[in-house]
């Protein structure tokens, strides 16, 4: 019964660090798209001819 609670645990343990993990990931890809973004309307606006 004592390795039913290890398991248990263990599994526990795996989905919280996974769910944590995943959601740094996603916030992650988030600011990185929202970065290119941002850096191909700062290039539009350094190469404006007058």
């Amino acid at each position: 019964m004592e390795i039913v609670w290890i398991l248990v645990g263990s599994g526990i343990l795996v989905l919280v660090f996974l769910v944590l993990w995943l959601r740094e990931r996603r916030r992650a890809q988030v600011e990185y798209i929202a970065y290119g973004l941002r850096a191909d309307e700062e290039s539009d606006e350094n190469t404006k001819t007058n």
